[in-house]
């Protein structure tokens, strides 16, 4: 077969314009043992499609299996559309309740004295109830005197500092007795 014949037939296949009968030709050319080296490439794309790049259908099983999921899928957007919908509408319900009830405060005495002493006598109530809640605090302020005196703990810990301190000064009279004795041997 003519090499420029099946170049221009693959220029026409790569380019979308090729018809049948001129794939039918290039897969013959190229299962055909005599290829030329430039054309190696487009042999194994052809050889491809004619031994295994063969449509299989896929089983009626995992058909289902994707359109149970697109169903799925579409079941998930219309609750999720649902949901907002109902969200909206609970939120129009709450404004409207809002809007009509007229929920600004009114007086309940006409005469202020009476109404403060009213407010004086609660707060008594609430300072009562409150008082007798912490009564069973005093137990901790106990507590806390009671750890005062390990606060002398620090002192002998600060004491013992000052012995250990002491200890090192020795060693360190230590060391120049041996210091002077090197020397005494090297003179």
């Amino acid at each position: 077969m003519d090499i420029k014949r099946i170049e221009l037939l693959l220029q026409r296949f790569y380019s979308g314009e090729s018809t049948i009968e001129e794939e039918k030709e290039l897969k013959d050319f190229f299962t055909a043992n005599d290829v030329p080296r430039h054309l190696w490439a487009e042999q194994e794309m052809f050889t491809y499609y004619n031994a295994g790049g063969k449509d299989e259908m896929p089983d009626k099983e995992f058909e289902n299996k994707i359109l149970n999921t697109i169903r799925f899928t579409n079941r998930k957007k219309i609750l999720y559309m649902l949901s907002s919908a109902a969200a909206v509408v609970a939120l129009l319900i709450v404004a409207y309740f809002a809007f009509i009830f007229d929920t600004s405060m009114k007086d309940t005495y006409d005469n202020p004295e009476i109404a403060y002493m009213q407010t004086k006598e609660t707060l008594l109530f609430v300072s009562a109830k409150l008082n007798e809640g912490t009564k069973d605090l005093y137990a901790i302020g106990k507590l806390d005197e009671a750890t005062k005196p390990l606060s002398n703990i620090s002192k002998i810990e600060y004491s013992t500092k000052s012995i250990y301190t002491f200890s090192l000064f020795g060693t360190g009279i230590r060391n120049l007795e041996n210091l002077s004795r090197i020397i005494y041997q090297i003179e």
